[in-house]
């Protein structure tokens, strides 16, 4: 039996008024942005155990596409799906650097993987739009599912299997570990929390970050460490790390306008991104300590 436990605001508020946080911090290791000037950087994805990650870049014609990164300095070149010259966005890598994420074009939106220049396309019957979010090292990944009603589902493909975890608006699947233990966010009618699905099927729901009006966690790592992103009343955006039951860490590059946390590695790597002042958006490199 499925048990269901609701983590508040409330709740984690006065969880951190007595357990102590100083065990943990987020230091950053250096910015980037993607070389040249025909592409202007746009975001990232997440990052594997070797230190590569994903992310998009924007085109002079406005396309997106997507890239690949490693946190020692190295890019790829942009690469979009093929025949599609509208959307490519890739949100997860696995340390065997498959690639996943989705495209969309005039017709719809499809999740899409990738390793090298072989694709595959994920959109299961009965559905208009699908993304594929995060994909672990045993090949179970997770998204998001639009039926044609437009009602959002959170799934799981897990040993071939596809699971739904949470049908209900704005719903989607955003991070899976090796122990096929996810993360992911959905909207009540009252505000957008993040949820835990263990890999019993034990849901935690209402992840809710301590002043935040929107909860959107991104990437979960073995060590039950998950990354993403909360907005507060003012409609500012912080990265946050958080570890259930106690850990809730709030995060922002110095000066910064808005800071987002998208992935997070078994060495505690963390990638994401920023605005600066200027509105000019650039990657991040941090690490999380003990």
């Amino acid at each position: 039996m499925r048990t269901i436990i609701s983590l508040s605001a409330v709740a984690a508020a006065s969880l951190l008024s007595v357990l102590p946080l100083t065990a943990q911090t987020v230091d950053l290791v250096s910015t980037f942005n993607y070389p040249g000037t025909v592409y202007t950087f746009n975001s990232t994805g997440q990052i594997n155990d070797n230190g590569d990650y994903v992310g998009t870049v924007l085109g002079g014609d406005a396309t997106l596409s997507g890239f690949k990164g490693n946190i020692s300095g190295r890019f790829s070149q942009p690469f979009i799906v093929p025949d599609n010259h509208n959307v490519t966005i890739p949100y997860g890598i696995n340390n065997a650097d498959l690639v996943c994420g989705f495209y969309s074009a005039p017709s719809g939106f499809s999740g899409f993987f990738v390793r090298g220049t072989r694709y595959k396309f994920f959109m299961p019957g009965h559905s208009v739009g699908t993304t594929a979010e995060s994909v672990n090292d045993a090949g179970n990944f997770v998204g998001q599912v639009i039926n044609p009603h437009g009602l959002a589902s959170a799934y799981a493909v897990i040993d071939r299997h596809r699971i739904r975890i949470i049908e209900q608006s704005g719903a989607r699947a955003s991070g899976i570990n090796n122990l096929n233990e996810i993360v992911g966010s959905y909207d009540d009618g009252d505000k957008n929390y993040g949820f835990f699905r263990a890999a019993d099927g034990t849901l935690t729901l209402l992840i809710d970050f301590p002043g935040a009006v929107y909860t959107m966690p991104k990437a979960i790592n073995d060590s039950d460490y998950i990354v993403g992103v909360w907005i507060d009343g003012n409609v500012d955006s912080h990265g946050f790390v958080i570890k259930l039951p106690d850990t809730f860490i709030s995060y922002d590059v110095p000066g910064a306008e808005e800071t987002v946390l998208t992935g997070v590695n078994n060495s505690g790597q963390i990638i994401g991104s920023y605005q600066d002042a200027q509105g000019v958006y650039h990657g991040l490199v941090a690490q999380l300590t003990e």
